[in-house]
C-alpha cells in the first residue's frame, strides 16, 4: 500500500496547527502516515469520511498538542493504541464513531475534560430545548387556560387535520402497493 509523505505547508515559525482531509493538498491513500507524528504542534485533526483503512500510526504518541481529534467515518481497525492518548494532555474531544476499532476502550479516555464535556452536553440539551419550545410553540394556547376556547378550536381542528393528512397517506401507499402487487401477477401470468 503506498502513502505519500505529509509534507506540511509551513516554516517552523508558523507550525500546522489544523489538519482537516478537504483543505489538506495531500492525497492520503486510504492509510495515514507514520509521518503524521512529525506535525507535533497540531491542535485540530479532522480526517472525516477519508475511507482511510489502516491502523492509526503508533507515531500519532508525538501529537502532544492535540486538543480536537475527529476521525468518523473511516475505516480504522485494530486497537487503539494506549500509548498515544497517554500523550494527549491537551485533548478535549475524540469522536472515533464508525470505524472497525476492536477490543476495549483504555481508562485513559476518563481523563479527558469532564468540565468541558459537561458545558458541551448542557449547550447541546439547550439547544434541543430551544428547538422543541419553537415547533411546541403554536400548541401553547391548547395547554394555556386563559386561552380562548376559540384558539384551542382552531388548533383541535389542525391536529385533526394532520392525522386525517396521515391516514390519506397510509391509505395511499397501500393503494398503490396492491396496485403494484395486480400488475406484477398479470404480468407474471402472460
Amino acid at each position: 500500500m503506498h502513502t505519500q509523505i505529509l509534507k506540511p505547508c509551513c516554516t517552523s515559525n508558523q507550525p500546522l496547527l489544523d489538519l482537516q482531509a478537504p483543505a489538506f493538498n495531500v492525497l492520503l491513500r486510504r492509510a495515514l502516515p507514520p509521518e503524521i507524528g512529525l506535525l507535533n504542534k497540531l491542535v485540530n485533526l479532522s480526517l472525516v469520511s477519508t475511507n482511510l483503512t489502516c491502523e492509526l500510526p503508533a507515531e500519532m504518541e508525538n501529537l502532544t498538542s492535540l486538543k480536537f481529534v475527529n476521525l468518523t467515518t473511516n475505516f480504522f481497525k485494530g486497537t487503539f493504541p494506549r500509548e498515544i492518548l497517554l500523550t494527549m494532555h491537551e485533548l478535549k474531544v475524540f469522536d472515533v464513531y464508525s470505524n472497525n476499532f476492536s477490543g476495549k476502550l483504555h481508562r485513559e479516555f476518563v481523563r479527558i475534560d469532564l468540565k468541558f464535556q459537561e458545558s458541551v452536553s448542557l449547550d447541546v440539551a439547550n439547544a434541543i430545548v430551544s428547538k422543541l419550545r419553537f415547533h411546541l410553540d403554536p400548541f401553547r394556547v391548547v395547554m394555556d387556560e386563559k386561552s380562548p376556547l376559540k384558539e384551542k378550536y382552531v388548533v383541535q381542528r389542525l391536529a385533526d387535520k394532520m392525522s386525517k393528512y396521515k391516514k390519506e397517506q397510509t391509505l395511499a401507499e397501500r393503494k398503490r402497493s396492491h396496485v403494484t402487487n395486480n400488475i406484477a401477477k398479470v404480468v407474471n401470468f402472460q
